[in-house]
């Protein structure tokens, strides 16, 4: 069978069962863990396709989440339940927002509103302090923040990607929106979010010494036990990724741990060719993408693989998603992010 065939057959595989499976919880016994969905902007889809999706389809999102039985709990609620439980079994959902467009306020809000769900907005708090323009007020943000269902995270006083910046400046980018965060809407944040979902592994040391309770990137994959605490993945939705079927399949996902190896940074060379990965139950079943291509994998046993990249270009980011199928039309996922130089 062709790469490219290969390819189409494992989607069309996950999308019938996307469609067909009722209950989330059918046929998995074991860890589910949390799926963190990541939204930008609602509405504003002719404009800004890649970051927005559409008010139908973020309302149908809601829908399939109740239609499926998860839970859609607080950021802070589902990090507890995995310090706590370790294998989270039930089907639990967050909802996050980066950027804080007013668009959130005009059509997301409205509707999670009418349904009592609990949602993060990740701010940088710079662009706040203006009235008018794409972004939401502070007093827009204490509105919904007076309801008990919206809390705030930083995203950094200006939207800035981390990689290539020194620790002095990273650390005056946190700590200022921080205290910009708590003066205008009165509360710490608590968990921050990498601008564009870049960072090095010095970042991360730099997010967990300021005392943040995690940190999240937007590379895909499920929450879990073992899941990196300061650059945890969430599942980037769009309108022209943001179907009901795209969505059926990310909430039928279990964690796949898939742990880099060599380099022992995200951050590589452009000349790279391959990268040692360690990956967790289910590696010996698993297949791994990179820009839309099935990758060659040489196994080498004990949970190691050489994985071996293709068309790697400077100044990119490289996003390898993993799965294994697990039974039942459900899947393990597990995504890897690097940043080429």
């Amino acid at each position: 069978m062709g790469r490219g065939v290969q390819l189409l057959f494992v989607w069309m595989v996950c999308l019938f069962w996307g469609v067909e499976v009722v209950n989330a919880s059918v046929g998995v016994e074991e860890e589910q863990g949390v799926k963190v969905l990541l939204y930008h902007r609602v509405g504003e889809e002719e404009k800004y396709p890649s970051t927005s999706v559409s008010v139908s389809q973020f309302e149908a999102h809601l829908e399939l989440l109740s239609r499926l039985n998860f839970r859609v709990v607080g950021l802070e609620e589902a990090l507890r339940r995995v310090r706590e439980e370790g294998k989270v079994k039930e089907p639990i959902a967050v909802i996050t927002f980066d950027d804080g467009f007013r668009s959130i306020m005009d059509s997301a809000w409205p509707l999670l509103q009418e349904r009592g769900l609990p949602f993060t907005i990740f701010v940088n708090g710079g662009v706040h302090e203006k009235p008018g323009g794409a972004f939401m007020t502070w007093s827009m943000l204490r509105e919904m923040g007076e309801s008990g269902l919206m809390s705030l995270g930083s995203h950094g006083l200006r939207h800035e990607s981390f990689l290539g910046m020194d620790e002095a400046l990273r650390r005056e980018m946190i700590e200022s929106d921080v205290a910009l965060i708590e003066d205008r809407w009165g509360r710490k944040p608590k968990f921050f979010s990498y601008p564009y979902g870049e960072t090095d592994e010095d970042g991360e040391r730099l997010v967990e010494e300021l005392g943040f309770l995690a940190g999240f990137g937007q590379h895909s994959g499920v929450v879990g036990e073992k899941s990196r605490r300061y650059f945890l993945p969430r599942f980037s939705l769009n309108y022209r990724y943001g179907g009901e079927e795209r969505l059926s399949q990310i909430l039928k996902t279990v964690p796949f741990y898939v742990d880099l190896l060599r380099p022992e940074s995200r951050v590589v060379d452009v000349d790279i060719e391959k990268v040692l990965l360690r990956m967790g139950g289910g590696g010996s079943r698993a297949s791994c993408f990179g820009k839309g291509e099935l990758l060659d994998l040489e196994r080498k046993g004990g949970g190691e693989s050489w994985l071996f990249l293709e068309g790697v270009k400077g100044g990119e980011r490289y996003r390898v998603n993993c799965t294994y199928p697990v039974g039942g039309g459900f899947y393990g996922w597990g995504g890897l992010i690097l940043f080429v130089r």
